[in-house]
């Protein structure tokens, strides 16, 4: 009987117009499950657990990947780089041996993952790769929050409306804007600021609440900036309590976010 494994998976570092890396350095990491090394935009990922299928190694390497983007995303405000799926290695350890034959198969299987690039604005070269995150969760509330925030980008959703829907992520996974507080350590006036942003500010084109006002004030840049920076923060707080729920975090307060 046969008995496939897979010994490794490969990638390319995909990246958008903004940003290009300038010969860095080869980067390694090592992991219970996992080794990876990045190399000339290349990531061999050497697979250290028993996996018979190319399903079963990415359904726990994926998930990695797509925190170190996460982690990058929210670092720099934009999905400038992201991984993109080439093929895997598969030995069989017990081959069906043709007679007169010493050769053992290989298989090799592709598969490629298309992405829509960004339109470019300021480019820039790094000459170093971003270090892969330690303790960070790409989980599916974070997914839902992420995709939110680059439909704003994307000119797709209008920020309030991104902005609230990710407060109201953030609460209701708590049970309550008070036990959110204390669940995501983050103080109240935080936020109550959110909420109350979210729901009275915003022009005709934007304001999500429009009964019973007698006039619209639009949100100043100084405002629209808090709300963008308040979002990525909030967002990186869920992707850390989603990858360990009983860690302590440090209180996410005022005092971290642009004065308005």
């Amino acid at each position: 009987m046969n008995d496939p494994i897979v010994e490794s998976l490969n990638y390319i570092l995909k990246t958008s117009d903004e940003i290009s890396f300038d010969n860095p350095p080869i980067l390694e990491e090592e992991f219970t499950s996992f080794k990876l090394r990045l190399e000339n935009g290349s990531l061999n990922v050497e697979i250290k657990n028993n996996c018979a299928t190319e399903d079963q190694a990415r359904s726990f390497v994926d998930p990695y990947l797509k925190a170190w983007e996460l982690d990058y995303f929210l670092t720099f405000g934009r999905k400038e780089f992201w991984f993109e799926f080439i093929n895997s290695k598969i030995v069989d350890r017990n081959p069906t041996i043709v007679e007169g034959s010493n050769t053992v198969r290989v298989n090799i299987s592709a598969s490629i993952i298309s992405f829509s690039g960004l339109s470019a604005t300021v480019h820039v070269t790094r000459n170093k790769y971003p270090l892969p995150p330690k303790k960070i969760k790409y989980s599916p509330d974070v997914e839902s929050l992420i995709k939110r925030v680059e439909g704003f980008q994307n000119g797709k959703e209008p920020l309030l409306s991104m902005a609230y829907f990710c407060l109201t992520i953030i609460e209701s996974s708590a049970g309550s804007r008070t036990k959110a507080v204390e669940k995501y350590s983050i103080r109240r006036d935080v936020l109550n600021k959110l909420g109350d942003l979210t729901s009275e500010r915003g022009d005709k084109s934007e304001a999500r609440k429009v009964k019973n006002r007698l006039f619209f004030e639009p949100l100043t840049m100084p405002e629209q900036n808090w709300i963008i920076e308040t979002i990525k923060l909030l967002i990186r707080r869920k992707a850390e309590y989603d990858f360990d729920p009983d860690a302590t975090f440090q209180e996410i307060t005022m005092g971290e976010l642009p004065a308005i």
